[in-house]
């Protein structure tokens, strides 16, 4: 298991304990479920995830918890739960949009498409990799070129997907796509899920 530093998320957490701020609260405690997931630790990321939809937060932040729990659930292969957690963060954004003013500034990047990509990873984690594919394709298509470091990531987890669905050519082919663009960004996320690509491309 891979371990990662916690930084400074509890000092943040306790601070927006003390001003009482839930959509604070909300996001760091859903930061510290998404490092958990990245350190192989499923049980505390869904955990943590959970504990994120418990405050009073706009429907933005809260969609951003669900959609955390769903990954952990995913990736403990609770296919219920995960199903469950998708099914409240797809019920957040209607929400949203009707009280904008509610929401955080910080979570400016949640829409349609990273639900999207979201969804994608939870099928992955679950084994439906006849239908993760396309709605990566569906993010990609829709991502404005100029976002290149995204872009690689997306890329990289799309090329993943068709490895796993055993559509090995076209995923060599967005891989080394991926591997360019991961290059010249110097996004390591990318390269990670590229590694992680590698053993079934083989």
């Amino acid at each position: 298991m891979r371990q990662r530093r916690s930084g400074g998320t509890p000092r943040a957490l306790l601070a927006a304990h003390e001003v009482d701020d839930p959509n604070m609260i909300a996001s760091v405690l859903s930061m510290r479920s998404n490092a958990a997931w990245d350190a192989g630790d499923p049980q505390r990321a869904a955990a943590l995830a959970e504990a994120a939809t418990r405050p009073r937060a706009a429907p933005g932040v809260l969609a951003l918890s669900h959609q955390q729990a769903a990954r952990a659930y995913a990736r403990l292969s609770d296919r219920t739960m995960a199903d469950r957690a998708l099914a409240a963060a797809a019920r957040r954004p209607q929400a949203a949009g009707r009280d904008p003013e509610r929401e955080p500034p910080w979570i400016y990047f949640f829409d349609e498409d990273r639900f999207a990509v979201q969804r994608a990873l939870v099928l992955r984690e679950l084994g439906d990799h006849g239908a993760a594919p396309d709605l990566f394709r569906t993010a990609l298509d829709r991502m404005p070129q100029a976002f290149q470091r995204d872009r690689a990531v997306y890329l990289a987890r799309l090329a993943h997907a068709l490895a796993l669905a055993g559509q090995l050519d076209e995923a060599e082919a967005v891989a080394t796509e991926a591997r360019q663009l991961a290059d010249i960004t110097g996004s390591r996320r990318a390269l990670d899920e590229l590694a992680a690509a590698a053993e079934p491309v083989r």
